[in-house]
């Protein structure tokens, strides 16, 4: 391709770029949220609880993204729950998101490492 057919396209290179910040800010803004509470209901002292989240976590993070935003898409409008393709990919986006980021919310999750490990961590 020459340049000047790159830019005849950029303005649709550009619209594609705004819609996938929107989608990651959202997705984020959804996910982080839900994945600190995630996080902390994985350490809970009621076993239903803490097991319920263990296998939310677990599962979104086994389940392929694309597969969750099929499932969304798809999925809803056959449960009378028809969104728009953004909010749909938000909700998909933001629940794998979720998944990922309880493991890092996870309180304890530096218990594993050797006492060194923890020191050289620490913020100062």
């Amino acid at each position: 391709m020459t340049a000047a057919e790159w830019g005849a396209y950029l303005p649709d290179f550009l619209a594609g770029l705004g819609v996938s910040l929107r989608l990651t800010a959202a997705a984020l803004g959804v996910g982080l949220p839900v994945g600190a509470l995630l996080g902390l209901a994985t350490t809970a002292r009621r076993a239903p609880l803490r097991w319920t989240c263990v296998a939310i976590v677990e599962i979104g993070r086994g389940a392929p993204g694309l597969i969750v935003l099929y499932l969304v898409y798809y999925g809803l409008p056959q449960l009378d729950l028809t969104w728009s393709s953004f909010a749909s990919a938000t909700l998909a986006l933001g629940l794998s998101t979720a998944a990922y980021s309880a493991e890092v919310f996870r309180p304890g999750s530096t218990r594993s490492l050797p006492g060194s490990g923890r020191r050289a961590a620490r913020w100062g």
